[in-house]
């Protein structure tokens, strides 16, 4: 079997495991505080500076000695209960939770968090606001335990309770959990618009999950084999990971990495990459952990190095057997099953197959459940119904007899009935017409409103377009005069000078006419670069990718800003008004980078999803506040041509620290296949 094949083969049988990695980053927010002792005033410390309590919790949570982590959540515990301090019971309970999850004892995480459950409903308002934490928490254990559906359920019950009490968890992280465990039960629509949801309040509120959001995206573009797309977002998140300086996320992201090329068999690519999070296993989660070392050893398997395939997947079933994680044993049973019979060694092959027969039936078995238990809500709502019907026709049997026996008696009731409804009939049919009549009036008014904005968008439209026409054919203009002209003369300058400096050569002085000569040349160059700014022949000539790579060099070039282009996808189709509009848009940005940034690196990153382009520029640079105003010209010409551009633009910056514009455009549109007035109803 050649390589290729077996690489796919492999990749079948662990693909549904491959989105699970991002669940176990969405635990309660702690931070890697620094070691903090053992409070010694309980009251003085924990009653009024609550905190300072959860700032401790969270450093013992954190802690690297489990011991000593463990007998100091403990000891708040019981300090708490000795003073009846619910709050501080409730906190304390929550972070062993989080302890116990932190080291995948499943068992003990749940117990301490039901407890936690318990306290939170019957305390006050704040209180209550961990209700939704807990539910999220518990939420995400069930998924490292592929019960998605119980995961699902949980996640409701966090999303329903964080509308009725708040919350101290981010619903952006809560919506990211949720999408994630619904792209597990193959809900994939489902899950991007909750992603989407968590984009626009995270891009809104500047929330730092935003980096989980594009993990999120890129493995659930991974699970529908869009490669590409999938491999921009990781790249996308790694670079908000390390700007943050979010090192446990980080490896995460790497290790999504190195499975986008485990799962377009470049094992070359990705094998250094899951060899780099193995020896930082101290700081991953185990779920984690066993799950890169299952696909080392797969990877070990399809290069047909069977030893370390042996040891590595006997590594990840130890641990798998140890936190019961069932999914991951059935595909490690039958890998090692493989393994053992390419190896000659069939008692193990045997052993092994009959473990992933056996698991496998289980899980079939459980799935069947939760099917039979879908089918008999359904059965029992079709009875229901059934009975509802049965009773609606006996009721309405007994009517019939009813009438039958007094029609005599109603009739000529029911022939006064006729006369007045005859009355009614016709009043109403003439109101009725009438208020037709006020529809389509008041409708015809809407659609001249209609057509009368549409008419005004499209007029602002072409004159913005008019007037940056008429800048291009402006900086046309000064280019030709600068090359055609002003270049011609500083030519002719410098063969002049040419011909005096040969001609007097022997002169005390003549070093003067070569330091002349070599100012013109300056001269000359920054005349051609100046030219070619207004009017980049090349964009004329190639491609917009071309046309900016080369833009990049000769900033690149100067050594103030270095930036990092990426592009992903086919921009062929642009109109050449298309074209020069994003060079300028991104010629400008790149320009109020060096002049007002004070920027070392920048990076610029577009890129075209079915009929959406998008393009990212981020700098490291000192940003400015968004409250004092960003109405600058170059931001408000930038802002301009994106509305002639029919585009949306949003951007993200904080003082002293940095600045993100994110862009995004309509493709069709940017080929002409869509007109003005319809791109609002897109």
């Amino acid at each position: 079997m050649s390589l290729s094949k077996t690489v796919h083969k492999v990749i079948d049988g662990w693909r549904m495991f491959l989105s699970l990695a991002v669940m176990m980053w969405f635990l309660p927010a702690t931070s890697d505080a620094q070691e903090r002792q053992p409070v010694q005033s309980f009251s003085r410390h924990f009653y009024d500076n609550a905190d300072e309590m959860n700032a401790t919790l969270a450093a013992y949570t954190h802690h690297p000695d489990r011991d000593s982590a463990l007998n100091g959540i403990h000891s708040i515990l019981q300090e708490s209960q000795k003073h009846d301090f619910l709050s501080g019971m409730l906190q304390a309970l929550v972070a062993l939770g989080n302890y116990y999850t932190r080291y995948a004892t499943h068992d003990s995480a749940l117990f301490y968090y039901r407890e936690a459950l318990l306290y939170s409903k019957s305390g006050d308002v704040e209180d209550k606001k961990n209700i939704s934490t807990i539910f999220n928490n518990i939420a995400n254990i069930y998924n490292f335990q592929g019960d998605f559906e119980a995961a699902a359920k949980m996640y409701l019950q966090a999303l329903m309770t964080m509308e009725v009490y708040g919350t101290y968890t981010s619903k952006v992280t809560m919506y990211t959990n949720f999408s994630t465990v619904l792209n597990q039960l193959d809900m994939e629509e489902q899950a991007g618009y909750y992603l989407e949801l968590a984009e626009r309040i995270a891009r809104k509120e500047r929330d730092g999950n935003l980096t989980h959001i594009f993990l999120s995206k890129g493995i659930i573009a991974g699970k529908q084999q869009q490669l590409e797309a999938s491999k921009y977002y990781f790249d996308s998140a790694l670079i908000l990971a390390r700007r943050f300086n979010q090192e446990d996320i980080k490896y995460t992201i790497l290790s999504n990495i190195g499975v986008n090329y485990y799962q377009q068999g470049q094992l070359e690519r990705a094998l250094p990459i899951l060899m780099e999070i193995k020896e930082n296993s101290g700081r991953i989660n185990p779920y984690y952990v066993t799950h890169t070392t299952g696909i080392i050893g797969s990877i070990y398997y399809a290069y047909k190095e069977y030893d370390k395939a042996e040891h590595y997947l006997t590594e990840a079933l130890q641990s798998a057997e140890k936190m019961r994680y069932e999914n991951h044993l059935v595909q490690i049973h039958r890998l090692l099953a493989r393994t053992y019979t390419a190896q000659h060694k069939y008692r193990q092959a045997l052993s092994h197959s009959e473990a992933y027969i056996e698991l496998k039936e289980k899980l079939d078995r459980n799935n069947t459940s939760h099917n039979v238990a879908r089918l008999q809500i359904k059965y029992r709502t079709v009875e229901k119904d059934k009975e509802l019907i049965e009773q609606q026709l006996f009721i309405a049997k007994q009517d019939n007899d009813i009438k039958r026996k007094n029609i005599l008696i109603v009739s000529g009731a029911i022939m006064a009935i006729l006369g007045v409804s005859f009355f009614i009939y016709v009043y109403k049919s003439a109101r009725t017409k009438q208020k037709k009549q006020i529809y389509a009036l008041r409708r015809e008014q809407e659609i001249v409103r209609e057509k009368e904005k549409n008419l005004k968008q499209e007029q602002e439209i072409l004159q913005l377009k008019a007037i940056m026409q008429g800048e291009e054919n402006e900086r046309s203009r000064i280019a030709r005069e600068l090359h055609d002209g002003l270049g011609s003369i500083i030519a002719a300058i410098k063969l002049n000078l040419g011909a005096v400096s040969r001609k007097y050569q022997n002169l005390p002085h003549a070093h003067i006419l070569d330091d002349t000569e070599q100012l013109i040349n300056n001269m000359a160059t920054e005349v051609r670069n100046i030219a070619h700014n207004l009017m980049p022949k090349n964009l004329l000539n190639n491609s917009l990718e071309e046309a900016l790579l080369t833009y990049r060099n000769m900033i690149n070039a100067g050594e103030e800003l270095q930036i990092d282009l990426h592009t992903y996808g086919d921009f062929n189709a642009l109109t050449n008004d298309a074209k020069l509009g994003i060079y300028r848009i991104i010629q400008e940005l790149v320009q109020n980078i060096i002049k007002h940034a004070n920027a070392t690196t920048a990076v610029i990153q577009l890129l075209r999803i079915k009929d959406s382009l998008r393009i990212t520029i981020e700098d490291d640079g000192t940003g400015f506040d968004m409250d004092a105003g960003n109405n600058g010209i170059g931001l408000q010409n930038v802002k301009l041509r994106v509305q002639a551009l029919q585009g949306v633009i949003s951007i993200q910056s904080v003082a002293e620290k940095s600045t993100t514009i994110y862009m995004e455009f309509n493709f069709d549109f940017l080929t002409g296949k869509i007109p003005v007035q319809l791109i609002e109803h897109q």
